[in-house]
C-alpha cells in the first residue's frame, strides 16, 4: 500500500473524479485527458467555489459531531494519500480515519459531504443509496487500500446529518481499477477519449487541423451520417422560419406596450416582453479624433483558429 504526500498533478488520478470512467463524474473523459497532458486547470464557477466554502465551511463541524457521538477520535489525512503499490497513478485522499477499531473490530474512514437540503440520489439513512458519484468515489477508497474495513458517509444536509454505511464491493472495485488503468495507458500514449459533444471535438481538434494535408474521402459512414445531418439543417431551417414569424405577429401585436400579460391561477406574469440590453465598445472614431497621434493598426491584434464548416445542398435530399 503507497502512502503519503503526493499532489494531483497531470499524471496522477483522483478518487473523486472516478465517477468519470461511469458516467456521472463532474468533468467529461476529454477534460481529463487534457489535465492529464498539462491544460492548465479552469476555474472553478462562482457557483462551484460558494458550494465548495460551504463544504470546507462545515466540514470540521460535522466530524466533530460525529466523534462525540460515536466516542471516537479521529485523525485528519490533510495532504495525506493512499494508493495501491500497483497503481502509484490512482490516490485517494479520505477526510478522516477512525482511530482504533469500533465495538465490531473494523477500521473506519469517514467521507463527509454537505449538501443542499433537497440535493437528489440520497436515500434511508443507513443504507448505500447516495448519488453515484459519491458511490463510485468511496468504492476507490478500496480500490486504493485505504486502511478502512467500512467507509461511513457522513453527510449534513439542512439541519440534519444522516449516516451511510458504504461495504466494499469487489466486483465494482475491479472494475474501477479497469477503467482507470486501461484510462491511464491511452493517455499515457496520447489516446484521446471519445468527446462528449461537438464543441468539445471542435475544441479538441481544431488546433490539430494540417491545412497542407490532403482531404480524406468520406466512407459509407459518414455520407450517412452527411445525409442525415442535411435533413436536420432543412428541418431546422424551416422550424427557425416559422419561429421568427410567430415573433413578427407578436411584437406587431404588441405595438408601443412594453409587455404581454397573461393572468394563471389568480396571478398575472409577463409572457413577452422588451427588455433593454447595453454593450459597451470602444469608439475607433473619436478616440482618433481626439488623439490622431495614435495609429490604430498599431494595437489590432489578429488571432487565427480553425472553425468546421458543413457543405449543404441548395435543396434539401
Amino acid at each position: 500500500m503507497g502512502h503519503g504526500k503526493k499532489e494531483i498533478g497531470s499524471t496522477v488520478f483522483s478518487a473523486s473524479n472516478t465517477g468519470t470512467w461511469f458516467g456521472c463524474g463532474y468533468k467529461t473523459p476529454m477534460e481529463l485527458f487534457e489535465q492529464y497532458n498539462g491544460k492548465p486547470r479552469e476555474e472553478p464557477s462562482e457557483e462551484a467555489k460558494k458550494s465548495m466554502a460551504f463544504g470546507t465551511f462545515f466540514e470540521d463541524s460535522v466530524a466533530r459531531w460525529y466523534a462525540e457521538k460515536n466516542g471516537v477520535k479521529l485523525r485528519r489525512c490533510g495532504e495525506t494519500a493512499y494508493w495501491s503499490d500497483d497503481m502509484p497513478y490512482f490516490i485517494c485522499h479520505p477526510d478522516r480515519l477512525v482511530i482504533g477499531k469500533d465495538a465490531e473490530g473494523q477500521r473506519i474512514a469517514l467521507e463527509i459531504k454537505c449538501v443542499a437540503p433537497f440535493a437528489e440520489g440520497w436515500g434511508p439513512e443507513g443504507t448505500e443509496e447516495i448519488p453515484d458519484v459519491y458511490y463510485f468515489q468511496v468504492q476507490s477508497y478500496y480500490a486504493c487500500n485505504v486502511p478502512c474495513d467500512l467507509v461511513k458517509v457522513v453527510c449534513m444536509r439542512g439541519n440534519r446529518i444522516y449516516i451511510y454505511d458504504i461495504l466494499r464491493d469487489d466486483d465494482v472495485v475491479a472494475e474501477i481499477r479497469r477503467r482507470v488503468a486501461k484510462a491511464y495507458e491511452d493517455f499515457s500514449a496520447g489516446i484521446a477519449p471519445e468527446p462528449q459533444s461537438f464543441e468539445e471535438a471542435s475544441r479538441f481538434y481544431s488546433s490539430r487541423v494540417n491545412k497542407d494535408a490532403e482531404g480524406v474521402g468520406a466512407n459509407d459512414e459518414i455520407l450517412g451520417l452527411y445525409d442525415r445531418l442535411i435533413k436536420i439543417h432543412y428541418e431546422e431551417g424551416k422550424l427557425k422560419a416559422e419561429e421568427d414569424s410567430i415573433k413578427k405577429s407578436m411584437v406587431t401585436a404588441l405595438d408601443e406596450a412594453p409587455a404581454f400579460l397573461s393572468t394563471e391561477d389568480g396571478k398575472v406574469k409577463r409572457i413577452a416582453w422588451w427588455t433593454s440590453v447595453s454593450r459597451t465598445s470602444l469608439d475607433t472614431d473619436a478616440l482618433q479624433k481626439d488623439h490622431p497621434e495614435i495609429n490604430l493598426e498599431d494595437y489590432k491584434r489578429v488571432s487565427q483558429s480553425n472553425t468546421f464548416r458543413i457543405s449543404y445542398p441548395r435543396e434539401s435530399k
